[in-house]
């Protein structure tokens, strides 16, 4: 999923302002500050757009499990440790044997836009399993958990199939999450939350 479209979603389902989400973004490693993450809620196209890097949504991540569940001991520090599109792409390439090892990994999603001499780059995208995997460390979320989020963003999904989700790719019954069901279980995470009754501010973070 295309990196604004995903931390503008989980901004809005787990009610982080710009200040707070700069912050997360700090704590996980990256530098950020709340006029960048304004930035970035502004819609492709509109005056004062600016591309989300897939190494701030993966700081995002990093920071939200550090604030969440504090850190790990013996974990390498934020700054230091792989993030989710470095690990696809070193994956990706020792399973090629290395050949190709310069290569972008399929997992990053990059693209380029049609156009010549004049083609542009679109930022590389999060693999949409490991952001689901990060999403479950951080909110401390059981496999019951994560089926009944799921079926409240419309997914029809059953409990074994999200839960292959969430396996190793090169296990048997690995299943690729698209980006039509992270949508979908970002939109259950923000209806399960305001089920809850948290107070907060929307307007900020409306899409």
């Amino acid at each position: 999923m295309n990196n604004n479209d995903l931390l503008r979603r989980l901004r809005y389902a787990l009610r982080c302002d710009d200040a707070e989400t700069a912050r997360l973004i700090t704590e996980g490693g990256s530098v950020a500050n709340a006029a960048m993450c304004s930035a970035w809620r502004i819609k492709e196209g509109e005056p004062g757009y600016m591309a989300c890097s897939v190494d701030h949504m993966s700081a995002f991540l990093k920071g939200l499990i550090l604030d969440r569940r504090g850190p790990q001991q013996n974990a390498p520090s934020a700054n230091t440790s792989a993030n989710p599109w470095e690990k696809a792409k070193a994956a990706k390439a020792q399973r090629s044997g290395g050949a190709k090892a310069q290569a972008p990994a399929p997992d990053a999603k990059v693209q380029t836009m049609s156009g010549g001499a004049d083609a542009k780059a679109v930022e590389p995208e999060m693999d949409n399993n490991e952001v689901l995997k990060q999403l479950r460390i951080a909110l401390k979320l059981r496999s019951g958990d994560l089926h009944q989020i799921l079926k409240l963003g419309g997914s029809s999904l059953s409990e074994s199939e999200a839960n292959a989700l969430f396996r190793s790719e090169s296990a048997r019954n690995f299943r690729r999450c698209g980006d039509q069901v992270l949508r979908q279980f970002v939109a259950g995470l923000a209806k399960q939350r305001n089920e809850e009754g948290d107070q907060y501010d929307h307007s900020e973070d409306a899409e």
